[in-house]
């Protein structure tokens, strides 16, 4: 049987809604939709793991610039789900385990850096793999971009 997954919040703010967008998944962006859930954080403010975790890789979020990182996290209780932290200056490395609440990094300043009318915050993505979903194997890289709040305790 799988275990549920189940996620503290990385940052203490709410959900982002403002001029520039909204910030629940599945929001419209264009000609897409929002593959994530945004949180307000200021600028500096500790990102913590959101629950025990494998540290898989530490990144840029754009191919074009390295002003802004990411860390992709696996939960030790789940192979099926992934978990990506978008605007974090991270100071973990891969292969690290971390446990529930340890300071992953700190929120950078993503407003600052898209110099649009937008509250500063943090990005957050949860992946499964097709398999979970269906209750069947599949590929360890068939996954299927989910909506964070079926998993994060919102206080």
């Amino acid at each position: 049987m799988r275990q549920p997954i189940i996620l503290s919040p990385p940052v203490v703010g709410g959900i982002r809604v403002d001029a520039a967008g909204d910030g629940h998944f599945g929001s419209p962006r264009g000609s897409r939709l929002h593959a994530g859930l945004d949180l307000l954080a200021e600028v500096g403010e500790p990102v913590k793991a959101p629950c025990e975790v494998n540290v898989l890789r530490v990144g840029q979020c754009y191919a074009n610039s390295t002003a802004l990182n990411l860390v992709e996290l696996a939960p030790s209780l789940s192979r099926d789900a992934r978990i990506k932290i978008l605007y974090t200056s991270c100071i973990v490395r891969p292969g690290a385990i971390l446990v529930q609440g340890q300071v992953i990094g700190y929120a950078q300043d993503v407003a600052g850096y898209h110099g649009r009318p937008m509250k500063n915050h943090i990005h957050l993505e949860v992946d499964l793999s097709r398999g979970a979903l269906l209750g069947r194997g599949s590929r360890p890289d068939d996954r299927v971009r989910v909506d964070p709040l079926f998993f994060l305790e919102m206080p």
